[in-house]
């Protein structure tokens, strides 16, 4: 009797490992299929991982590239780390949905060349990072505060529209007829 018993614990344990085995590696297989196919599912209550409709339509009319560099210190600053986590998660997301985003990444102490560079052309170092999105001779900065660090969605899609645009602004003033002299 004694041995069934330690036979069946033997047995029982045995199962219990398989088991284990078997379903890890469902989860495994699983886990891989998702990764790879950029599937992602939002379970926030208010949608906040989802862009917006509006930013997906303009993301998808963009017919030149827009280069986008995202200026950080990672020089060990929790705050900039964040930020710049948060920016490529948000910018690899807008990726998906057009072939014309360039993204690349500068840490500001370790190329001070493009720091250079890029401050002759109107760019101010923030605390914690700045993002500027660049098309044919328009450019726009969206430097992030440390309050939120991070890069808003509206502030993006609106400096993607203004430096995308094709056509220059004309303003018109009318003269006479009772307006302005």
């Amino acid at each position: 009797v004694g041995r069934d018993r330690a036979s069946a614990g033997r047995g029982g344990a045995l199962n219990a490992v398989m088991a284990s085995a078997f379903m890890l590696g469902i989860c495994g297989m699983v886990y891989a299929f998702t990764a790879r196919s950029g599937w992602s599912w939002d379970l926030t209550q208010e949608g906040r991982t989802e862009l917006a409709p509006q930013t997906v339509q303009v993301l998808q009319s963009l017919t030149q590239p827009v280069e986008i560099v995202c200026f950080f210190v990672q020089a060990g600053d929790d705050r900039a780390r964040v930020a710049q986590d948060k920016t490529r998660r948000f910018l690899d997301q807008c990726a998906q949905h057009t072939e014309h985003l360039e993204v690349s990444f500068v840490d500001w102490q370790k190329h001070p060349e493009l720091v250079e560079k890029y401050r002759a052309t109107g760019v101010q170092r923030s605390q914690v990072g700045s993002v500027l999105l660049k098309a044919a001779t328009r450019q726009r900065e969206i430097p992030l505060s440390g309050v939120n660090a991070r890069l808003e969605e509206r502030d993006f899609a609106n400096a993607l529209i203004n430096v995308a645009r094709e056509t220059v602004p004309r303003v018109y003033f009318l003269m006479g007829h009772g307006g302005w002299d």
